[in-house]
């Protein structure tokens, strides 16, 4: 018996000595996402790219679908210079979004999420456009430790 104990005690050193470090828990991951959402909206609302690199990837699969655009917007290259054109036409922008439901992959790299948002543009001309709800979804990667844009669709009901 004592040599059964002996093992077990042994076991257990060598199982608790050897653990690696616990990855991050899904809810601290959502809260991350939550917060790059909140510095996200906080970007937009500003109207400069002066740090527009902290959101989304330097990647050609990079991808922009909004309603005030036609057709896809697809690289980071071309999504920065829409962005970069559009602001220069805005007087004032108004962007918010609601609650997330955000998903976590197991290898916590990726996170998908869904939101509801609300943007309202004026445009130096005095035109007016106010989109809401806005049905948002986003594919975001994690890459050394900092959550960034992969994609984004953001589409509404048609009038």
């Amino acid at each position: 018996m004592k040599t059964f104990f002996t093992f077990i005690a042994l076991a257990s050193l060598i199982l608790t000595s050897c653990k690696s470090e616990t990855p991050p828990s899904v809810e601290v991951e959502k809260e991350e996402v939550r917060n790059f959402l909140s510095y996200w909206t906080n970007f937009i609302n500003s109207r400069s790219l002066e740090k527009f690199d902290e959101f989304w990837i330097e990647s050609n699969e990079a991808s922009l679908i909004v309603p005030e655009q036609k057709n896809a917007v697809t690289s980071y290259e071309n999504i920065l210079n829409y962005y970069s054109e559009k602001i220069s036409e805005f007087d004032s922008l108004e962007y918010n979004i609601w609650e997330p439901i955000i998903w976590i992959s197991p290898t916590k790299s990726e996170a998908q999420v869904i939101f509801s948002a609300k943007k309202k543009i004026i445009f130096k001309n005095g035109f007016i456009v106010d989109f809401a709800p806005i049905r948002s979804s986003a594919l975001l990667l994690k890459f050394g430790g900092e959550w960034k844009l992969l994609n984004l669709h953001e589409s509404t009901q048609a009038r």
